[in-house]
């Protein structure tokens, strides 16, 4: 959000102008407990990274801002490490004017932001331009004047920094600013490095541009960049007077209109939606429709209007949706015992959660409530989800209130006659959402539970070895096939987190809980790794899909590594090329058809119609040569052909196709 302007400026040529409407407002989404679809009012431009300062010593915020109208109010504001906030609000004028915020951190790291608040205001919309910002130690503000005699920076003109590529030779378009202090009439010379290196941290394009900069005004340089294959890139600029790194990726632009991945909950901004659909990240777990939301009093009509936000904002951008019936209750409707979660849960809003986890008083009312649902979205749902984590969490049905397999089952066997009778094709996912290896699940499939579901859900927390990981799997399969009942599985959570530029160190002390702590892995490389070869072993073993958890960002300088593919503005992490690249090679319409062991080298080889597709990784550690078979192309993981006479595998994923 917000865009140079060169009409107005105080320094130099350019300043920032950003907008707010509250008759077109930007929106954040989130559809968990109490969804939330939340107008943007606040914006502000911020420094990317924390900034060092002495604790307890006064610093100095200022910049220049004007608006478009009167009544407009500014913000200057300065966030600790802490988690404080520190700010001053400020009433903007139409010209020009400059404004200040004297304050003393008590954290050894900051970052700032200036910009502007709409929500303290009466406006129905303002404009309002930033320019030169400036940070300084003391308690005073000195003239302004830029960091550097000559300031650089670098972006694309990409969202993200994403490229898309169908054919040719792949490239990476930069566009670089300078801006050079002083009076005109004179110029200032300027020698960058430019060192791009790919997914393997290797280096494969250096460059000098050396370029002339007037005195006193700025260029745009745009300097293309023929990478020549599709991937992960980080771009690394340097001179004696800056440097910046940028995350790019480049990738096959996915045309199915049905993938194998999802992530659980939609990400809160439609521009990280459509980033996600490029890569075939296709289907979205909604928690919205939920009873409580849906009918507020016992015999009130329906409404849909809460969830009816948050789905149709994802079926807008052409997104799947898996709707999860969370909760088997409503306040009004629960059979719980307050007195009783009091005693066992001290924090409140798991009491909430668990006070509507507990089985319904009227099950006549609950498949009303599930009849209801499916007759609101059989027109843009193909697929629903019974209860989340069922008896060993507090999610539904929790077993420390008394709740058993039995009660599960008899509400799943409502819920999925439920469902059939309203919308037959409908596709019912249910199961206990643990791992494969579970008591729970094994009692589930051994209780008869895989009758009333089309699909068997698992989840999944772990970095440990994808193989072992999958032994238990593949016995489960078995299992399901001897029994008659093989019905394909789907992973609606598991994790796979890494970020190669923490905010925080350590970082697994600040990120996420003991979950997804357990599949946090050292590097982005180790899990783009690890997720391939997850994947390949669990759709050759009756998986069919596989979502994320969770779609989420934080804010900025913030532990976001949750959201999986993107760090902050959606630039990407190397595990969203991976799985482009995976999604592009073994589609759902591949089938698992054999397994093959040489040489120490797993190949699990899977049939397309007409073409096999084989996944390829060194099972014992060491690296193989494989004599490339007439006829079979070789790819990369990240969806390169590999044109050479022998391939080596090594612990990285490569594909096979015939």
């Amino acid at each position: 959000m917000g865009e140079l302007d060169d009409k107005t400026a105080f320094h130099g040529k350019f300043s920032l102008r950003m907008s707010l409407s509250r008759r077109e407002p930007e929106i954040f989404y989130f559809d968990y407990l109490d969804p939330v679809h939340q107008s943007v009012d606040t914006l502000l431009v911020a420094k990317q990274g924390w900034i060092p300062v002495e604790r307890g010593q006064p610093y100095t915020l200022s910049a220049y801002m004007k608006a478009d109208r009167p009544g407009a109010k500014g913000i200057l504001l300065i966030k600790q490490a802490n988690g404080r906030r520190l700010q001053r609000a400020v009433d903007l004028s139409t010209n020009w004017e400059r404004y200040i915020f004297t304050c003393t951190p008590q954290d050894d790291f900051i970052w700032i932001g200036v910009g502007f608040d709409l929500s303290s205001t009466n406006l129905e919309e303002a404009t309002v331009w930033v320019d030169a910002v400036q940070l300084e130690a003391g308690s005073q503000a000195s003239d302004y004047q830029p960091r550097r005699e000559i300031e650089v920076m670098a972006d694309t003109p990409q969202v993200g920094n994403i490229f898309l590529s169908e054919g040719g030779k792949p490239s990476i378009l930069l566009n670089l600013h300078a801006f050079a202090e002083g009076k005109r009439g004179g110029k200032k010379e300027i020698s960058v490095n430019i060192s791009v290196k790919d997914f393997y941290d290797v280096e494969v394009l250096r460059k000098r541009v050396d370029f002339s900069v007037p005195s006193g005004d700025g260029i745009n340089k745009p300097i293309s960049l023929p990478v020549g294959k599709l991937g992960f890139y980080r771009i690394s600029l340097e001179s004696e007077r800056f440097s910046q790194s940028l995350r790019c990726a480049i990738i096959k632009p996915y045309k199915g209109e049905d993938s194998r991945w999802g992530m659980n909950h939609a990400y809160p901004w439609q521009f990280l939606l459509r980033l996600a659909h490029q890569a075939g990240i296709l289907w979205w777990r909604d928690w919205s429709v939920q009873w409580r939301l849906v009918q507020a009093e016992e015999g009130k009509e329906f409404d849909f209007k809460e969830p009816d936000i948050q789905i149709d904002r994802v079926v807008k951008e052409n997104g799947k949706v898996l709707v999860l019936f969370p909760f088997p209750s409503a306040e009004w409707s629960s059979s719980g015992d307050k007195e009783q979660i009091e005693r066992i849960e001290p924090v409140e809003y798991r009491r909430r959660e668990m006070f509507l986890a507990c089985k319904p008083r009227d099950e006549q009312a609950f498949a009303k409530y599930i009849a209801e649902s499916v007759k609101h979205y059989r027109n843009r749902v193909n697929a629903y989800h019974i209860f989340n984590e069922p008896l060993y969490t507090f999610y539904s049905l929790p077993a420390r209130l008394g709740h058993t397999l039995d009660d599960y089952i008899r509400l799943l066997r409502i819920a999925y006659e439920t469902i059939k009778a309203n919308q037959p094709e409908a596709k019912v996912v249910g199961g206990i959402g643990i791992w494969a290896d579970n008591q729970w699940t094994r009692s589930f499939v051994d209780s008869g539970g895989l009758r009333w579901v089309d699909v068997l859900d698992l989840h999944l927390y772990s970095g440990g070895n994808p193989e072992a990981l999958c032994d238990s799997l593949e016995k489960l399969w078995d299992e399901m096939k001897k029994r008659g009942e093989a019905k394909p599985i789907w992973v609606t959570e598991i994790g796979c987190y890494a970020d190669d530029d923490p905010p925080v160190v350590p970082f697994k002390s600040f990120f996420g809980d003991s979950a997804m702590r357990s599949a946090l892995h050292s590097d982005e490389r180790t899990a783009s790794e690890w997720l391939v070869k997850f994947a390949t072993l669990f759709f050759a073993n009756g998986g069919e899909k596989i979502f994320l958890h969770a779609g989420t960002c934080g804010e900025i300088n913030g532990v976001d590594a949750g959201g999986v593919f993107f760090e902050y503005g959606g630039t990407p992490r190397k595990l969203y090329p991976a799985v482009s690249a995976m999604a592009n090679l073994l589609p759902p319409e591949a089938v698992f058809e054999r397994k093959e062991e040489r040489e120490g080298i797993s190949i699990h080889w899977f049939r397309n119609g007409k073409e096999s597709i084989g996944v390829a990784w060194s099972k014992d550690g060491k690296e193989h040569k494989l004599q490339s078979p007439q006829g079979i192309r070789v790819f990369d993981i990240m969806g390169n052909e590999i044109k050479k006479e022998e391939v080596e595998i090594n612990g990285t994923p490569i594909y096979l196709k015939q």
